[in-house]
Parts: structure tokens; sequence; C-alpha cells
């Protein structure tokens, strides 16, 4: 049975070219070629299994409609090896997968580059993102040299979103400024490590440094 995997792409659609070449065709023909070409999208560059109860089913008509309807249909596609492919659809994926081997390429260069020692989730899926530091918290090693070679610590790029926005919230709930908070717990970390989570320990810091100050 035709199952398509799942995939996002962005695909053209040019107006003028798809009511040129579908004037000749009725209502019924135009939107089982448009459920075909989508499919075409979703299954790959192989195409359409050439297979009439799975191709009336994509076409969402019955078999009696599909066997009325496909020859002008199959004049639209290039019918051969068991599969129906459509030229600008295959040209489309081609594009579309040139782009997606180019930007892994590009990417798996960042992250094998001498100075990319963070982990990709450390910079957010950004390649191109300079990573803070390579080193992991860790509370029996705290000597003076590493602490001297790391660069300054900064809470707003190492915690993610949400968890900044909570922060930010329960800053606002305790009438204290937000950025005050952070430069007192960049502060915190830089005299103690980096923590591991990055997001749970600041949130923690938060909690304990404000609590019963109401302020």
């Amino acid at each position: 049975m035709f199952a398509p995997v799942p995939r996002i792409i962005e695909v053209p659609f040019h107006i003028g070219d798809f009511l040129s070449g579908t004037m000749h065709m009725d209502a019924t023909e135009t939107g089982a070629y448009w459920m075909l070409c989508v499919a075409h999208y979703q299954a790959g560059e192989q195409g359409l299994p050439d297979d009439d109860v799975q191709l009336a089913r994509i076409a969402r008509v019955n078999p009696k409609m599909w066997r009325k309807i496909r020859p002008a249909l199959e004049r639209k596609f290039s019918v051969e090896d068991g599969f129906w492919r459509h030229k600008r659809v295959r040209n489309v994926l081609l594009r579309v997968s040139e782009r997606n081997s180019s930007q892994q390429a590009k990417s798996l260069k960042r992250w094998n580059a001498p100075d990319a020692a963070a982990l990709p989730r450390e910079c957010r899926g950004n390649p191109n993102q300079k990573p803070k530091t390579d080193k992991v918290f860790n509370p029996e090693e705290r000597d003076s040299s590493a602490q001297g070679s790391r660069q300054p610590y900064d809470v707003e790029r190492a915690v993610h979103y949400t968890a900044l926005l909570k922060a930010k919230k329960r800053a606002s709930e305790l009438n204290r400024d937000f950025r005050t908070l952070c430069a007192l717990y960049n502060s915190f970390v830089d005299s103690r490590g980096i923590p591991g989570d990055a997001d749970a320990a600041f949130l923690g810091w938060l909690e304990k440094f404000t609590e019963g100050k109401g302020l």
C-alpha cells in the first residue's frame, strides 16, 4: 500500500502555468491532478506507483471515475517502470535535495571545525554561533587557571528562551530588575563553574536568591 513519508517542503506554485495547463480539464480532472502532484511531492522523486486502486484513492475518486479520467491525467505524467512521475515535481524535489545536502555539508564542516568545541544543542542548532565555552561543570574542578581562561558567563545566551520567560515573569512578580539579576547570576557562575543544566540551575538560583526578600 502506498504510504508516503511525511515531509515539509516549500513548493513553488505558478498560478498561470497551472491554469494554462488545466484549461482543457473539468473540475474532477483538475482536482485529481492536483492531488496526484501533492502526493508525488510527499512520495519523493521515485513517483507514484502505477496502481489504479491506489491512484484512485490518492485522486479522491471512485474506481469508475478513475477509469474515466485516467487517460487525461496520464498525459500529464511520465508512466514508466511501474511509476507515475511528473517532470516539474521531480525538478523541484531535486533542487530541495541539493539544497538540503549543501546545508548539511556546511553544518558538518562547522561542527567539525577546530573551534567548534560545543555540542550542537549548546549553540541552539546554529552552526555559525560560537560556543561560549567547552567546559562542563565539575564541582571537583575549580582551579584558577581554568577559570581564568573561560569567557564570562552570559545567562541570556546559555539559557533557553522558555526558561528566560519564566525568569522574567518571576522577577516581575518580585518587582526586581531582570538584567540586574542576570548580572548577579553571571558573577555567581563565574565563581562557581558552568552548570550542567543551565535552565534548571538559573531558575533554582533565582528562587533561592529572591526567597523571603519580596522586593
